[in-house]
């Protein structure tokens, strides 16, 4: 198929792009890297009758160090984030997911700021994002504007954007020196969506794990954060069955999207499996 018709103009700025998203009184959408877009336009499930480019909006597509966190620019690409020495040493957690996000075409393409705006309940990045607790910064009409992604996110394929809003960056907590971190995902085949997701870190201390972070992505709505069960691992020695405790006490803590055996299980096997990941980066064995 494809789309419906639809006008088009390009941005030469964030503030360019709100004001041409602010200017129609019909629906207008912004396009980046067009990587979830474009195939929604083609199936007519979306059909705008305005779309606005923003790929020229080059302030968006960097990538700075802010001493405690890493600010990434909205339009930086999968493929950017994935060659960056910066996101390797200041937030390993993102570089690892990025190798399971679709494939090396989409990666080229795709974008940060558009895969948490598309806000798929199962996305690789949105699942990081929850699991460090970052930050977004939202421009529009009415300035700028900060928002958490647990406030951003509000439901599958639903955030917390107005009609002319975009997101101009993100901000992520950089982990503690040697705190280790594991992405794991199931999905039916090679670049599919995936059925369901983890996202994990430990920093160790000779008394055992001194702090965690965990989330999970396919069991509620959206990408959350397991903190009763962060707050259950702390203390205890980083061991299988602590690892296998922790991640049944993320499934009891989070609002399954239905109450079905196999989704539950294979949620604790992520959680598990992540868990076990970062333990063997943190030991570097």
């Amino acid at each position: 198929m494809k789309p419906a018709p639809f006008d088009y103009r390009v941005a030469s700025d964030l503030g360019h792009a709100v004001e041409l998203l602010d200017s129609t009184a019909v629906g207008a959408k912004a396009l980046a890297g067009g990587q979830s877009l474009v195939p929604l336009m083609n199936l007519r499930t979306i059909t705008p009758r305005l779309i606005v480019d923003i790929s020229r909006c080059t302030e968006s597509s960097g990538i700075r160090d802010e001493g405690d966190r890493l600010a990434i620019g909205a339009l930086a690409t999968y493929r950017s984030l994935e060659d960056s020495a910066l996101v390797r040493t200041a937030c390993g957690l993102l570089g690892t997911a990025l190798g399971y996000v679709g494939s090396p075409a989409v990666r080229n393409r795709g974008t940060i700021g558009g895969s948490l705006s598309h806000a798929d309940p199962t996305a690789e990045l949105p699942t990081v994002v929850a699991a460090l607790g970052g930050e977004l910064t939202v421009v529009g009409p009415r300035g700028e504007r900060r928002v958490t992604f647990e406030e951003f996110c509000t439901g599958p394929f639903e955030v917390a954007l107005g009609p002319a809003e975009l997101v101009s960056d993100v901000r992520l907590p950089k982990l503690p020196d040697g705190a280790g971190y594991g992405f794991v995902e199931v999905s039916r085949r090679y670049a599919s969506t995936a059925q369901m997701a983890a996202a994990t870190a430990i920093e160790l201390t000779p008394d055992g794990v001194s702090t965690a972070w965990i989330a999970v992505s396919g069991l509620a709505s959206v990408p959350t954060r397991a903190r009763l069960a962060e707050q259950r691992l702390r203390g205890r020695p980083p061991t299988d069955e602590a690892f296998d405790e922790a991640a049944v006490a993320a499934v009891d803590e989070l609002v399954a999207v239905d109450d079905d055996p196999y989704r539950r299980q294979l949620a604790r096997v992520v959680v598990s499996r992540a868990l076990a990941a970062s333990r063997r980066h943190a030991t570097g064995r």
